[in-house]
């Protein structure tokens, strides 16, 4: 009997001393909760969350930042492209199909007749006026690769 009471009076220590630490654990607990509730105030919380994202967005900024300069750089090179085009489209005006017709004349005409005209070399004048029909290809074309831009 003396062994029964023993262990009874064991057992109720026991229970009073996980008792006793499940309390000490439990306020343990409460007081984190209390640190971590004071640490994520409103005010603090805000304010770090938009420390965080002012900090990603000047991040990002400076990743995108040489980016854009370069697409101003590009836009001011396309603004000269655009007036030089606009100036060689003034010189050559309708020079084209007046070369397309001079080409026809000089191909029709032979040696005896160019010389009388004053032409020496026709394959050499022909080049020349083929190289100003290139030209205006040329700027056609770019005209075309630019436009959507």
């Amino acid at each position: 009997m003396q062994a029964q009471v023993n262990l009874l009076q064991d057992h109720q220590t026991n229970t009073k001393i996980f008792h006793a630490t499940e309390l000490k654990r439990a306020q343990n607990e409460i007081e984190a909760w209390k640190k971590l509730v004071v640490e994520t105030s409103i005010g603090y919380t805000l304010a770090h969350v938009k420390e965080i994202i002012w900090n990603n967005i000047i991040e990002e900024i400076d990743e995108i930042l040489p980016c854009i300069q370069i697409i101003f750089e590009l836009k001011e090179l396309m603004e000269k492209a655009k007036k030089n085009i606009s100036n060689i489209n003034a010189e050559l005006g309708e020079m084209p199909d007046t070369f397309n017709i001079i080409i026809n004349f000089l191909n029709s005409k032979n040696i005896y007749e160019l010389d009388d005209l004053g032409v020496d070399d026709r394959t050499k004048t022909i080049l020349e006026v083929k190289k100003v029909l290139t030209k205006k290809n040329l700027v056609i074309h770019i005209i075309e690769k630019c436009h959507p831009l």
